[in-house]
């Protein structure tokens, strides 16, 4: 890539963003032909593709992915040295990128409105989403804004209770929830944010909020004093994967994870909870291209974080009241659609822990391949087992009775007069 050029890392950023030509065009003043052509000569560079355009929906490719963690690094350091120049010129402007969740419109435009005060010359280019927006995350802000409430607080993956074809929960007899490595657990956030919110505000919607994030700041205090650290002292840290394309040790953001559920059940008592859910997430199952790697890779990290976190809790002498159970929006199809597969329906599920019946397959186990009975074409199968018997047999472990059960899942009795499937003891 040493032909690259920055204006064609600059456009492929923008097209990563959005995942969409036409909207990186208009981000940066050209049109989608000449997006386009800046992608393919940058294509040409790599050798290989950085988009999979063989849906109606443009992603990146597993290539492209690494191309522009790289491509983040260049362009962040050209922005460093366009700064510093600046600096040795004196001069007074230039853009200034912000990001910020939407629920921080309460407070930041009063912000804004004094640096702007402060520093006319400066562009202030601003930029509201959800935190769960894609193009939200993708981003690469000067100045990034999170609000996180009470129900989204987390660390990593936790919080999010999101799962497109990824990796589902923990159901915990005995833990707490959420963690202290956000801004608001920073000692140097305290006090200006503390100012931010005790200022007077008239509308009553800012005053409803504040109290919102004053009790999730609350929350989050008492919770950092509840939990073991991470590392030597506390919960030991995951060990890296062999990574089955690359030969290398690489990190494992589940088992990561997963370490904070553990340093959350260590605070259990001390916090008087007696059973929670955790969300973990361990996203890219949807491997319309290079499954046969791809797969690969999402296993291994599965497989090793399940590991992981299993021992982390039979030591701990929780192996029989922490159930970690796997949950995706559905399946994959049984027929390639050249080096990937599309969307599916009936899949299969894994569930670990001491209470499991393990060793064991539950529900009906499919025929494999195409043109068979249970088939309605390419490969998708219909599902025989439902998930509401899945939940069900869940929840009637955490300690719902039978009729507590059926009200949560009103379709519970539509399958037979037993629906519970008998994996959990």
């Amino acid at each position: 890539m040493k032909n690259a050029t920055l204006r064609q890392l600059r456009v492929f950023s923008a097209v990563a963003r959005h995942l969409s030509f036409v909207r990186a065009a208009e981000e940066l003043g050209l049109t989608a032909p000449a997006v386009s052509m800046q992608i393919k000569e940058l294509e040409i560079e790599v050798g290989l593709p950085v988009f999979d355009r063989s849906s109606r929906k443009v992603s990146l490719t597993m290539v492209g992915e690494y191309v522009l963690a790289y491509t983040q690094r260049v362009l962040a350091a050209m922005r460093d040295a366009e700064d510093m120049v600046a600096r040795f010129r004196g001069l007074k402007t230039g853009v200034l990128d912000v990001a910020m969740v939407s629920t921080a419109k309460y407070f930041l435009p009063r912000l804004m409105a004094r640096f702007r005060d402060e520093h006319p010359g400066v562009e202030i280019r601003l930029q509201v989403a959800n935190n769960r927006d894609e193009d939200f995350n993708r981003g690469a802000p000067d100045v990034l804004v999170l609000l996180l409430d009470q129900l989204q607080y987390g660390v990593d993956h936790l919080g999010s209770a999101d799962l497109p074809q990824g990796i589902g929960g923990a159901a915990v007899k005995h833990s707490a929830a959420r963690d202290d490595q956000r801004p608001f657990g920073l000692p140097q956030a305290a006090n200006p944010l503390a100012s931010i919110l005790s200022a007077d505000e008239t509308n009553l919607f800012a005053k409803e909020y504040g109290v919102v994030v004053n009790r999730s700041i609350a929350a989050q205090a008492q919770l950092a004093s509840a939990m073991l650290p991470a590392g030597p002292g506390g919960v030991p840290n995951p060990p890296q994967y062999l990574d089955p394309q690359t030969k290398m040790l690489t990190d494992n953001q589940l088992a990561v994870s997963l370490q904070t559920v553990a340093r959350i059940n260590s605070g259990s008592s001390s916090l008087g909870v007696t059973r929670q859910i955790f969300y973990v997430q361990l996203g890219s199952f949807d491997t319309h291209t290079n499954q046969a790697i791809q797969h690969a890779q999402l296993l291994t990290q599965l497989g090793q974080a399940l590991e992981y976190f299993d021992g982390l809790m039979v030591s701990a002498g929780m192996g029989n009241q922490v159930t970690t159970f796997t949950a995706s929006d559905f399946g994959r199809t049984l027929t390639s659609n050249s080096s990937g597969t599309d969307h599916g329906w009936g899949s299969h599920h894994l569930v670990v822990g001491g209470a499991v019946q393990g060793q064991n397959m539950y529900g009906q186990y499919p025929v494999i391949g195409s043109n068979q009975a249970n088939d309605v074409g390419a490969g998708r199968l219909i599902p025989t087992t439902s998930v509401d018997q899945y939940a069900g047999t869940l929840a009637q472990w955490f300690g719902l009775s039978d009729g507590q059960v059926r009200q949560v899942f009103p379709n519970f009795g539509n399958f037979g007069s037993s629906p519970y499937l008998g994996f959990m003891g």
